[in-house]
């Protein structure tokens, strides 16, 4: 008997008297403790606030999902005995402990399946480092996994491990000068809306491990697909606001990112309505003052701007204003839910039932040669205008990114009390990153005078599946 695949894992009391509690992990469920009677898991003891933290899970690649815990709390939740911080998040792995306060009651995350080793020590500038196998996410060119400086928990980055790649001759050279250009990039980024490079090693096999902070809120795309409703004109504004600082910064710079799009975009923290916004994956990326090949075929095809997208062989230079197109495209998403060419009526008929180079015909005939048409009342004038403004299908009638953040749309914003709260939290958050501090004063105390409170499980999850179902992820869990 399988397990449901949507059953990541169980969250499960660590002590025998507490092993009766077992609340499974489950996509598209939160799990909160504390002390209310709303919590799924209640904790009777007043050092611990009425919801003291969350559990939650975010979708890091197609098969893969990652869980987190957030502290709400003043008196502490700890893991592995180490502070997390009122409204800090940590990755959980299997075997981790969590406790509330108290280290009589102690919890452990189980994920189906998998068991924690840690694999790799490694000595950075930031200290030794811990590399675990707990895959937070893949792709083509890499793995990511989830590292720590004083495992388990004080604090957690993640690793970027590129692929060994069989490539021989010109191909190989031009995939180690791309790593080698990504490295020399990524070194000199420091703004906070993109993404800072902590560390980085390079491996006798010629593979490249890059350190980067640990980003608990998951990729635009995924804030985007787990919403049912359009996002507020307000959250708009901020989040493109972000994009618009960071893309100044780089093509003032005379860095052509080339493959902006939302899911090469991380949302810091989850549970905020204006998050901060972090650009990543430079591998693509330029510097238009070096020589080298200006390749037209590189990057996501949808996202392509229509000089890219012409039937020309010639690799003519292009500029920054590639990249002001993708703004364009992701501004009409977040406005929308939906590329432009999505909306159009013979794109959708037309779309149906064809392969992969079909729908790039589609999408490159509205790249050329398709019109804006953002027909819903509740968008205002300014944000359909920039819009267009971006989606100029002209390289030079396009507005750049300078032009973009000095818009009405974006500069009517910058003086609003909630845009100034949300600016200072995302400065804030930069600055902590820039900082790794190691206080001594985090570390839970070993014991506890106070007598073990009453644990119980108030708002059980309905568990996904059939009674063998059950049984078998009761089964696998208690092995």
């Amino acid at each position: 008997m399988t397990l449901n695949p949507v059953v990541i894992g169980a969250i499960r009391g660590a002590k025998k008297e507490l092993g009766h509690l077992v609340v499974p992990v489950i996509i598209g469920q939160e799990i909160t403790i504390g002390r209310a009677k709303t919590n799924t898991i209640v904790v009777d003891s007043e050092l611990v606030s009425r919801t003291h933290c969350r559990i939650y899970l975010l979708a890091t690649s197609e098969d893969h999902h990652m869980v987190y815990v957030e502290d709400f709390s003043r008196g502490g939740t700890f893991l592995n005995g180490v502070r997390i911080g009122k409204g800090n998040h940590r990755a959980l792995y299997p075997g981790c402990i969590l406790t509330m306060a108290l280290p009589t009651i102690p919890f452990s995350f189980i994920r189906m399946g998998t068991d924690w080793t840690e694999t790799t020590t490694m000595n950075l500038t930031c200290g030794q480092v811990k590399i675990s196998d707990e895959m937070i996410g893949s792709g083509s060119q890499s793995k990511v996994y989830l590292v720590a400086n004083e495992f388990p928990c004080r604090h957690q980055f993640v690793c970027r491990r590129t692929r060994k790649q069989k490539l021989f001759g010109g191909d190989r050279r031009l995939h180690e000068l791309q790593l080698k250009n990504e490295l020399e990039l990524l070194q000199t980024f420091h703004h906070p809306n993109i993404i800072q490079l902590i560390d980085y090693t390079i491996h006798s096999d010629n593979t490249v491990s890059m350190f980067f902070p640990l980003v608990c809120g998951g990729s635009l795309e995924v804030l985007l697909k787990g919403r049912n409703m359009l996002l507020a004109e307000q959250q708009v504004q901020f989040i493109m606001y972000q994009l618009f600082s960071g893309t100044k910064y780089l093509h003032g710079n005379r860095i052509i990112h080339r493959d902006l799009k939302p899911s090469n975009i991380l949302v810091y923290k989850t549970g905020h309505a204006y998050p901060r916004i972090i650009i990543t994956d430079f591998g693509l990326s330029i510097q238009m003052d070096k020589e080298q090949l200006w390749s037209h075929s590189d990057g996501t095809k949808s996202y392509f701007a229509p000089e890219l997208a012409k039937d020309d062989t010639s690799c003519d230079p292009f500029d920054t204003k590639v990249d002001c197109w993708s703004l364009g495209l992701i501004l009409h998403q977040l406005l929308t839910r939906y590329l432009p060419f999505e909306l159009d009526a013979e794109y959708k008929q037309e779309s149906i039932n064809v392969d992969d180079h079909g729908l790039w015909k589609l999408q490159r005939q509205w790249i050329l040669y398709g019109q804006v048409n953002i027909n819903l009342p509740l968008i205002s004038s300014q944000a359909i205008s920039l819009t267009c403004h971006l989606l100029e299908k002209e390289p030079s009638q396009r507005w750049s990114s300078q032009q973009a953040f000095e818009s009405p749309f974006i500069q009517d914003g910058l003086a609003k009390p909630w845009f100034l709260d949300a600016h200072n939290r995302m400065m804030d958050s930069f600055m902590m990153d820039s900082s790794v501090q190691m206080e001594d004063d985090l570390m839970m105390p070993s014991k506890s005078l106070l007598p073990t409170p009453k644990v119980s499980i108030a708002n059980p999850i309905p568990f996904p599946g059939d009674q063998a179902q059950r049984q078998a992820f009761y089964m696998t869990i208690n092995q």
